[in-house]
């Protein structure tokens, strides 16, 4: 079992001068938890999770108001709390071995590149997709 049989083909991405906010809000529009962030010419640079923006954010108990976070989040870049370098993998790798790598470092996803350019990515919902299809528990 390959990646490229798994992954998901369909990567929704942010670049680096993208804002937070922008991140933010694909996220949710998208029902997503993670974003490659990639060049112009789709190279993977770094990549951002939705727990990296909570981490950013100020608590609840923090002296601003929601038009202060709404403007920093609007300002600040992606580039500044992305991941990076970023681990991928390769459309060849197998399945097991991509779940492995991210069991053991806590990810919840890994970009799929091939020739330095993105081409889908392999999250632990694809894993859990991979598990159920070879237990057969849904036949």
């Amino acid at each position: 079992m390959l990646v490229r049989d798994y992954m998901t083909l369909h990567v929704h991405t942010v670049m680096p001068d993208d804002t937070i906010s922008d991140a933010l809000c694909l996220m949710r529009q998208k029902k997503i938890k993670h974003l490659p962030v990639v060049t112009t010419d789709r190279q993977v640079v770094g990549i951002i999770s939705d727990r990296d923006i909570k981490e950013y954010i100020p608590s609840k108990g923090t002296s601003l108001d929601i038009y202060e976070l709404n403007y920093i989040l609007g300002r600040t870049t992606v580039d500044g709390i992305m991941k990076s370098p970023t681990l991928t993998a390769p459309p060849d790798m197998t399945v097991e071995e991509a779940a492995m790598i991210m069991h053991d470092r806590g990810y919840g996803c890994l970009p799929v590149v091939e020739d330095k350019k993105l081409v889908g990515i392999i999250t632990d919902t694809d894993i859990f997709r991979v598990l159920i299809e070879i237990t057969g528990v849904r036949s």
